[in-house]
Parts: structure tokens; C-alpha cells; sequence
């Protein structure tokens, strides 16, 4: 593939990134000036999800730090940014991080791969599993692109298969908080300690917030598509022995 196509495919790619990541920024900061009069807090929010589910093995606790809300799956910690919040983007987080804790009890074996990374990369404590595994493949392909024309090529297969693995790895976690939406999104209608009943209106800025963060994670799909393409132009057509 020559480098003007493989310019060109980079910069379509970084485009659809950086979009997507300014329509996240721009209802992020819409919908945290909206706020909900339904839930008492995101604290209790979360506190009313896990036990309508008879999860009481999770401790929820205040973050620390100015890292997103995040579901700890090394140590089992639901972290909250402001769990005395009560936007309409602190909900839709903490009630999509909760949804996670909720699909781990009923799935365990969909999260031991983010179990493992924690593990290895031992940052659990301040950073999400997931969190981190989304902030690596960001940086997959600007030095990937550079050293896959750099490689010999009898290791273009092993570029190869490190892009693949990053869209493999991304797209089960969109999956999964997609499903975790559809899941969690019923039963906020449904918590014992409401101050009202939640309007249609609240409810679908509610699923449109939470929605968006699933886009957070297949953006990185994007971004790593020129690798991808290349990766598999390159390796179909070098000569074999």
C-alpha cells in the first residue's frame, strides 16, 4: 500500500476519532448540567442496583483521583468520582459501571481477561481494567503504523495479529456495555428508593448519555483500521517460501 492511501486512511481514521470524541465531550458537558429529580444520588443509585440484585460483595468508594468512574475488577470496587452527584452523565456512569458489576455476577468467565490485565498491570487501585486497556490500543496505532514500515517482512504477521488483537479486544467491551445498557437501563424504573417516577424524557437522555459511552470504546476500532488494512494488504502479498 503506498504511504499517500496509507496517509489518507490514518487521517479518515484520527477524523472519526477525534469526532466521535468531541460529540462525547459536548453531551458530556450538556448533560452535567442536567439534573435528575428521581434519584436521591449516584451513591445510592448504585447502592439500590446492587442490592435489587443481591450483590453485596462490591464495596462502593469515592475516588481519589480525577480518573473516570470505573468498575475495579481485580478488587471489586465500584469508584466514584462524586457519589453524592446527581446529573444526568453522573447517572448514566455510574449506572453503566454498576451494570457491569451486575453482568460480572451473572457472567464471571466474560471478565477474566480485564481480571488478568489489572492483575499484570497492577493499577487497579486508580485505574479500571478496562480503562486501561482503552488508553493502550489510543496509542496502537501511531507507533504502530511507524514500526510496521519500518519491519522486516517476516514480522508483518506479527503486526498483523497485534492489530487484530486490538479490535478484538475492543469490540467484546462495546459488546458488553451495550448489553449492560439494554440490562441496567429497566431496572432504574424499578429502585425501591425513588423521589419520583422517572419521566420519558429523563429516561432517554438517560440511554442517550449512556449510548455514548459505548462509542467511546468503538472509536478506538476506527483508529486502528489502517493498521488492520495494511497489516493484511502487506501479508497477503509478500512472497512465500
Amino acid at each position: 500500500m503506498s504511504f499517500p492511501l496509507l496517509l489518507l486512511l490514518a487521517l479518515i481514521a484520527l477524523t472519526a476519532g477525534f469526532w466521535t470524541n468531541f460529540q462525547i465531550s459536548t453531551l458530556m458537558r450538556r448533560y452535567s448540567r442536567v439534573r435528575t429529580p428521581t434519584w436521591v444520588n449516584v451513591s445510592n443509585l448504585a447502592t439500590e442496583l446492587l442490592a435489587a440484585q443481591k450483590i453485596a460483595s462490591v464495596k462502593i468508594e469515592p475516588l481519589s483521583s480525577m480518573v473516570d468512574d470505573h468498575y475495579d475488577v481485580l478488587r471489586r470496587r465500584l469508584r466514584l468520582s462524586d457519589p453524592t452527584g446527581y446529573s444526568i452523565a453522573e447517572f448514566a456512569m455510574t449506572a453503566q459501571e454498576t451494570g457491569l458489576v451486575i453482568q460480572q455476577a451473572q457472567n464471571p468467565v466474560l471478565f477474566w481477561p480485564f481480571w488478568g490485565l489489572a492483575a499484570l498491570a497492577k493499577l487497579a487501585a486508580t485505574v479500571a481494567a478496562i480503562g486501561i486497556l482503552v488508553s493502550l490500543l489510543q496509542w496502537v496505532p501511531f507507533f504502530g503504523l511507524a514500526l510496521l514500515r519500518a519491519l522486516p517482512e517476516n514480522l508483518t504477521t506479527l503486526s498483523l495479529f497485534t492489530y487484530m488483537w486490538c479490535v478484538l479486544a475492543t469490540l467484546p467491551m462495546a459488546s458488553l456495555r451495550w448489553q449492560t445498557n439494554l440490562q441496567t437501563l429497566p431496572l432504574l424504573k424499578k429502585l425501591p428508593e425513588m423521589k419520583s417516577e422517572p419521566s420519558a424524557e429523563e429516561m432517554k437522555q438517560l440511554a442517550q448519555m449512556m449510548n455514548t459511552l459505548v462509542w467511546r470504546d468503538l472509536k478506538d476500532v476506527a483508529l486502528v483500521l489502517p493498521g488492520i488494512i495494511t497489516s493484511i494488504k502487506d501479508w497477503l502479498t509478500q512472497p512465500r517460501r
